[in-house]
């Protein structure tokens, strides 16, 4: 483990922004620490980043550091750099589950289907983490933020829908079917499962059953504008145009920043 944890640390420390040797105030790498954990309070992440970086020069072993300097990463943007953090602080400390959901997020958004389906498999076996950090989630088949969530309690329906979108992703669109079917099991009340199962039917050729998917999801959610889309794209492959266009301008007048209903409106 320790070689592993050597290689990503040479990786990771290549052209590292350091503290200049005549500011340098001490030796320590826990006085660093505890510099960046002060900067990152201020919200000085630039700053914070280099504190952290310092520390583990000192102390390439030192978990903590990477846990921290990987959220820091993250509110910079450096995504890769966060992944690598993430990935040497779940070998010095296994199965820590915010850490390791943090690097499944990252996977997921950089469209790493596969490795954070492994992520998140591992997720489901773990007991949830004791944290109150606020994540924002995106559903894969429409536009902005619809779901917000923290990764503590024991409801686990956002890790199976995640799940669910990645061997989407992957083209698994049965086992997808599986995995949001238990994400529903957990959450009956969460609109955005039903329509990812929907979109899978749909894959599948299964119209009738992705028909009634969308519905339930309108049941739960009447102003669920991709449902309401999706059913109306249904509708005219039927050949229902009128209902498919009426439904149309009901999503365009509830949203009209989508884009998604517009291009389906060209083909009616």
């Amino acid at each position: 483990m320790y070689r592993q944890i050597l290689w990503l640390f040479l990786f990771s420390t290549s052209a590292l922004a350091q503290i200049p040797i005549e500011q340098k105030k001490s030796s320590d790498y826990t006085y660093y620490f505890q510099m960046g954990e002060k900067l990152f309070e201020e919200r000085n992440f630039s700053e914070a980043l280099i504190h952290y970086n310092e520390s583990l020069i000192l102390n390439p072993l030192f978990a903590e550091a990477y846990h921290s300097r990987a959220i820091t990463r993250e509110k910079l943007e450096d995504k890769e750099g966060a992944l690598r953090d993430y990935t040497i602080y779940l070998e010095l400390n296994p199965d820590q589950f915010d850490a390791l959901f943090s690097k499944a997020l990252i996977n997921f958004e950089m469209g790493k289907w596969l490795f954070a389906n492994q992520d998140f498999k591992k997720l489901i076996t773990l007991p949830a983490g004791e944290t109150t950090t606020i994540y924002f989630g995106k559903d894969r088949f429409s536009d902005g933020i619809n779901q917000v969530f923290t990764s503590q309690g024991a409801d686990k329906s956002h890790i199976y829908n995640y799940l669910g979108l990645t061997e989407f992703e992957l083209k698994q669109f049965e086992q997808a079917i599986i995995y949001f079917d238990s994400a529903t099991k957990y959450n009956p009340h969460e609109a955005d499962y039903f329509v990812n199962k929907g979109k899978c039917f749909e894959q599948l050729n299964q119209d009738e059953k992705a028909r009634l998917a969308y519905q339930t999801a309108v049941t739960i959610n009447p102003e669920h504008s991709l449902a309401t889309h999706n059913i109306s794209v249904l509708n005219r492959k039927t050949g229902d145009t009128v209902s498919s266009e009426l439904m149309l301008d009901e999503v365009i007048s509830k949203n009209p920043d989508l884009h998604f209903p517009y291009a389906e409106r060209a083909f009616n």
